[in-house]
């Protein structure tokens, strides 16, 4: 390898240290904050850094053919350190603002296309249970004068025959439930 190129590879690893700062700074600002589960976040974080792991080693295998030098891995710190100093609150603040214009948009589409359907879902919904109810209200107008005679004799008839045991049954459910009541209390 000659000199020039390994100042080339110290001038990739240095922007390889820059990438890893403005994608952990992404990472942090954006993915983190929606996590709430621990043991996801830590999960997360360790698949990330196993990823811009492999990414720099792929850049490293590509330039070097996967040659590690101690001053390779300076370069990448030193590309990290000179991101925090020189570029992070730049950065923060554009990331910020780009933050806030997803957000609007997600707003706008959720305000402009989501909402409507929903509101057309809803009163297409209710359009279907006020003609269901109405049909509901006229078939049992109609079951009424074609069988109501009949049900209010069959009903008459079932509870003549049938009230002792209806009166038992009931006797005996209420005597549970408040046993039962009993028992829950204590």
């Amino acid at each position: 390898m000659t000199v020039h190129q390994e100042w080339v590879f110290l001038g990739v690893m240095i922007c390889t240290g820059v990438y890893i700062g403005i994608s952990t700074d992404t990472f942090r600002h954006t993915i983190m904050p929606l996590l709430r589960n621990a043991l996801l976040y830590r999960f997360l974080f360790v698949l990330y850094w196993l990823c811009q792991t492999a990414i720099v080693y792929y850049i490293l295998y590509k330039m070097n053919n996967g040659i590690l030098r101690f001053y390779f891995l300076l370069a990448v710190f030193l590309g990290y350190s000179a991101y925090i100093v020189f570029v992070q609150t730049f950065y923060m603040k554009c990331l910020q603002c780009m933050m806030h214009i997803v957000r609007f948009i997600w707003r706008a589409i959720y305000i402009l296309v989501v909402k409507p359907i929903t509101y057309i879902l809803y009163f297409c919904m209710r359009c279907l249970l006020y003609v269901y109810n109405f049909l509901k209200k006229c078939m049992y107008k109609v079951w009424f004068k074609l069988f109501g005679q009949r049900l209010q004799r069959l009903k008459r008839f079932i509870l003549r025959k049938n009230s002792n045991i209806i009166t038992i049954l009931c006797r005996f459910y209420s005597t549970i439930y408040t046993k039962l009541i009993v028992k829950w209390k204590r």
